[in-house]
């Protein structure tokens, strides 16, 4: 190596190490940055992450940081905003696409969010998270069939996942085969004993079978576990009414009033039953 040439590369190794200096230094500007927001200090943290972003404009993680603080601060227009720019800096991120999927969703753009998950997907298709976001979009939409199978598809990378098998028994239930309903909903409460969703809409099912005396027996052992909840109590009085006990179901409707006067349903079981209307709104019909 003659002199001219050694003097090149020394200027390149000297410049390559001040590259490096000034990464190392920005990225220790964003880990600090990411411990205020860890921390809570969101005003700090949110003022960090844009001077960082002054110096590497554009940067990806750093966007996506400022969606998730805004997200957090419940501004949603600013959350998209920024996971917009994140994915348009780098389009490959499933992990950005699943949050603007969910803010989408949250938003009732169901469509929209639809098409965020399968673009995630794309990127990543053993997410079982990505599979269930997808199939609950689905299931907004309609889409039951479509959302059977991506539930289907969560519980191949998550089996013990029971909201996954519940889901499933939701959308059957919203296709009217409450037979299969019911049966995903008790092996949805074998893998979560005790859990809310499932116990009440083990009972709603047996209702609906018109299975009265397994729908009151599981009906109260909803209320039992969860006590004080006035769907739970609804469910439990319609299934009273639906096996002949009005007394019982009035009462438990009355029971319902008196936590929540407003709580329409019950107002219309009510009258219903007993010519009684604290709402002045008339008759309805159980669920």
């Amino acid at each position: 190596m003659n002199r001219q040439e050694r003097r090149k590369a020394e200027k390149e190794w000297a410049q390559n190490n001040k590259e490096l200096d000034w990464k190392r230094g920005v990225n220790e500007e964003f880990n600090a940055a990411k411990e205020m927001h860890q921390q809570g200090r969101l005003a700090e943290a949110e003022a960090a992450y844009k001077a960082v972003l002054k110096k590497v404009p554009g940067q990806p993680d750093v966007l996506f940081a400022l969606a998730m603080l805004a997200n957090q601060l419940e501004q949603l227009g600013e959350t998209e905003h920024y996971l917009r720019l994140s994915l348009a800096s780098e389009a490959k991120q499933p992990h950005v696409l699943q949050e603007l999927g969910a803010l989408l969703h949250k938003t009732k753009r169901f469509a929209a969010a639809e098409e965020c998950f399968r673009d995630g997907l794309k990127l990543k298709p053993d997410s079982g998270s990505l599979w269930f976001n997808l199939g609950i979009s689905q299931m907004q939409q309609g889409k039951l069939d479509d959302a059977i199978e991506a539930f289907d598809e969560t519980l191949k990378y998550e089996k013990d996942f029971a909201m996954g098998v519940y889901y499933i028994g939701r959308c059957q239930a919203a296709k009217g085969d409450h037979e299969l309903a019911l049966a995903k909903f008790r092996e949805a409460l074998k893998i979560m004993p005790e859990a809310y969703p499932p116990s009440l809409d083990i009972a709603t099912s047996l209702g609906k079978l018109e299975r009265w005396d397994e729908a009151l027996e599981a009906a109260q052992a909803v209320n039992d576990q969860h006590p004080g909840v006035a769907e739970a109590m609804y469910v439990l009085g319609w299934a009273q009414e639906g096996g002949g006990n009005d007394e019982d179901a009035a009462e438990t409707y009355r029971d319902i009033l008196d936590r929540e006067p407003g709580h329409t349903q019950a107002q219309q079981s009510l009258a219903r039953l007993t010519g009684e209307d604290p709402s002045g709104a008339g008759g309805g019909a159980a669920a």
